[in-house]
């Protein structure tokens, strides 16, 4: 940081009185942002507080190795926090505890430095590190060069679910190389919790194990997608053009007549084959067993006025939570959007259909024009009509590609 002419502080004392000067300044000015600066102001205000933590700890680190709490009568850093410092004695207890981790997490505490990742990142990184293998939480080289490896992907650009995969990769690359030691399920959340409420009523709640989870009673719904081949639409008008007493030249219908005739006969093919009578329930019913002989339901029905409950529940299975970038509400709180509207001839398909949360669907699609775009690989992106762009993941690296 400098100073307003330029300079470096020159003190600590110094350095603290600029920082609290130039808070001063943006409180009062925030009443008077546009919505654009006030993003800036934020993206930048969270730099800071990541630099904040690692400015906090780093001074907390020393005043707790030089026992400053003594000189006040007070036998921890944590007491000294909570009396001198204003704080509950429980977050006075975070923020040593917090210091220590980070001592002990140094590429983390070096990123937040360089405001390289967020406060928020980093305690998402260290839940994870929680929850490993304790063979491979006893690993610090490992665990440091996980920790290199996600700060660096994060100051590259990646977003947090890259890093979470990031580092389910090195977890698994590190179980194989290990394959001779005792791997716990990595799952410290387990319990079970009974109790009652009004009236005597029971409640169980609880975590189960992936495992756990597998083995349960739970009901399965397949779903089968698929895209129509047109092609064969085509060869059965050639076809039937064909075989009449006056056989009739494809060349001698218009676009119009022979895009209408092709649709139709899809429509026919869907009707024959889908439906609770159609062929493929029929064979379905007639050679599978419970729970895949239920008939079948077509998930593409061209133009419709509204979405049909199959094609909706199938939407539902497959997105599971808003498709908007870092969005993530879950679908009961979403509806089914048509990725091309209706009105511009857009099909009524699992394709052509969406999970959106309710505010990106009549809102910000809707009423302010934005576009929500999903890419073949399932990510998405989001346009504005002033030129906004939101990625729901990282572009991919000219190693990558």
């Amino acid at each position: 940081m400098c100073t307003g002419d330029g300079q470096a502080p020159g003190s600590v004392a110094e350095a603290l009185r600029t920082a609290s000067a130039s808070l001063d300044y943006l409180i009062p000015a925030a009443a008077e942002l546009p919505a654009v600066t006030c993003g800036e102001a934020l993206t930048a205000l969270g730099e800071i507080q990541a630099k904040f933590a690692a400015a906090h700890a780093a001074v907390l680190r020393r005043f707790d190795a030089l026992d400053g709490h003594n000189s006040d009568g007070y036998a921890t850093s944590a007491a000294w926090l909570a009396a001198m410092g204003r704080m509950s004695a429980r977050d006075a207890k975070t923020a040593v505890r917090k210091m220590r981790t980070l001592r002990q997490h140094r590429p983390l505490g070096e990123a937040l430095g360089r405001s390289e990742i967020s406060v928020s990142w980093a305690d998402q990184i260290l839940k994870w590190i929680q929850k490993l293998p304790h063979q491979l939480r006893d690993d610090t080289e490992t665990v440091l060069a996980i920790e290199k490896i996600l700060v660096q992907a994060a100051a590259a650009g990646a977003s947090l679910s890259d890093l979470k995969a990031l580092f389910a990769r090195a977890v698994v690359q590190w179980q194989a190389e290990h394959p001779d030691v005792d791997q716990d399920d990595g799952f410290d959340d387990r319990f079970v919790r009974a109790s009652s409420t009004f009236g005597g009523v029971g409640v169980l709640r609880g975590n189960l194990t992936r495992e756990c989870a597998a083995a349960c009673d739970a009901s399965t719904i397949p779903v089968v997608t698929g895209h129509v081949d047109m092609t064969v639409a085509d060869n059965i008008i050639e076809l039937a053009l064909s075989a009449g007493e006056k056989p009739v030249k494809a060349k001698e219908m218009s676009p119009e007549a022979w895009r209408a005739l092709r649709y139709a006969i899809a429509k026919l093919a869907v009707d024959l084959v889908s439906g609770p009578t159609g062929l493929a329930a029929y064979l379905r019913t007639q050679l599978l067993e419970a729970p895949w002989n239920k008939p079948s339901l077509p998930l593409d029905i061209g133009w419709s006025d509204s979405i049909p409950w199959y094609i909706r529940k199938a939407v539902l299975l497959r997105d599971r939570t808003c498709a908007w970038p870092h969005c993530g509400r879950a679908a009961a709180y979403c509806d089914v959007h048509h990725r091309r509207h209706k009105k511009d001839g857009g099909e009524t398909s699992v394709d052509n259909c969406v999970l959106v949360c309710q505010f990106h669907h009549d809102v910000c699609i809707h009423r302010w024009g934005w576009e929500l775009v999903v890419h073949p690989d399932g990510t998405t992106s989001a346009y504005g009509p002033n030129g906004q762009v939101i990625h729901s993941h990282s572009p991919p690296t000219t190693r990558a590609a």
